[in-house]
């Protein structure tokens, strides 16, 4: 039968072999299309433009290595660059002191709020010292003054510097990660900002609060609780921000966003807990120092 003939033909006629359309003979793959394959899934030539792929893989990851480490050796330089030119004047001459002061006293289970206690082991540290550098903050401070206060003034002072730094780049990288990760330098512009400048060279806590700040954005829309968390250490500096907290909690009681208080409060829970084991007598000296008779008569 001649159309079963046909019908047989055309059904035993032969698929066309997959075949694998990749760059021109000869050509280049500048300016190329990605390779297109016509193989059916599964099929050997299905891969035919896994290998470019990653070799371009490869190429990324080890372009993050190398800027990576491009970003480390700066960092490193510029902590020894600071070491190097460190003197000890230098070091009794900077606000850090007042930190490595107080955790010396806080070692020896001492009133770190002691004026002539602190002015003595900050004229030790290095001369041009006349009076007392005393930190206003609350004793939630000296958490952070304990761990300087294990080493001498000097290696305090370098590795505080190599904190800040480090806290002031992750603050520049969370503000580039929120801002969309655009394709742009501008923001390493930030290490140029004055006024952070002034606090890495004086050594002030300023620039811990700033990542504060920063890993609150961060984490806001996504974990609350730790987000409630990273703020407490606003509260060495409250006054610096009481408008930023009567619109937080506005904001929190307009959202419900109770997990927000909750980590602040069990974080702030915890940090006065062990500042009452590491001196229960800190909240009394403390105000007794910035009460009437006190040093908050220098202001």
């Amino acid at each position: 039968m001649p159309g079963a003939k046909g019908s047989l033909s055309r059904d035993r006629a032969p698929h066309p072999s997959p075949v694998c359309y990749d760059r021109p003979f000869g050509g280049s793959l500048k300016n190329q299309p990605e390779p297109v394959c016509n193989a059916a899934p599964g099929s050997r030539l299905a891969s035919c433009g896994e290998p470019e792929r990653q070799k371009q893989g490869k190429g990324s990851a080890w372009r993050k290595v190398a800027a990576g480490a491009i970003l480390a050796t700066g960092f490193c330089w510029v902590v020894f660059l600071f070491a190097v030119t460190l003197t000890d004047e230098d070091v009794a001459g900077r606000d850090y002191i007042e930190y490595w002061a107080a955790g010396r006293q806080v070692l020896q289970h001492a009133n770190p709020y002691d004026a002539s206690a602190i002015l003595r082991l900050e004229q030790s540290a290095g001369p041009g010292r006349t009076a007392p550098e005393l930190s206003a903050s609350p004793p939630l401070v000296l958490l952070i003054d304990l761990p300087l206060a294990l080493f001498s003034a000097r290696t305090g002072l370098i590795l505080w510097f190599a904190v800040l730094l480090f806290s002031f780049s992750v603050s520049l990288w969370g503000l580039w990660m929120l801002q969309g990760k655009p394709n742009s330098l501008l923001y390493l512009l930030g290490f140029l900002f004055a006024p952070a400048l002034a606090c890495l060279q004086c050594g002030q806590i300023s620039i811990l609060l700033l990542l504060s700040v920063v890993c609150f954005l961060y984490f806001v829309a996504s974990r609350p609780w730790l987000a409630g968390v990273v703020l407490v250490p606003l509260a060495l500096k409250p006054h610096l921000f009481l408008p930023f907290a009567a619109a937080l909690l506005c904001w929190v009681f307009s959202r419900r966003a109770y997990s927000l208080l909750g980590g602040f409060f069990v974080a702030a829970a915890a940090c006065l807990a062990a500042v009452f084991y590491l001196d229960p007598q800190a909240w009394p000296q403390y105000l007794q120092t910035m009460g009437p008779h006190g040093v908050v008569n220098d202001f």
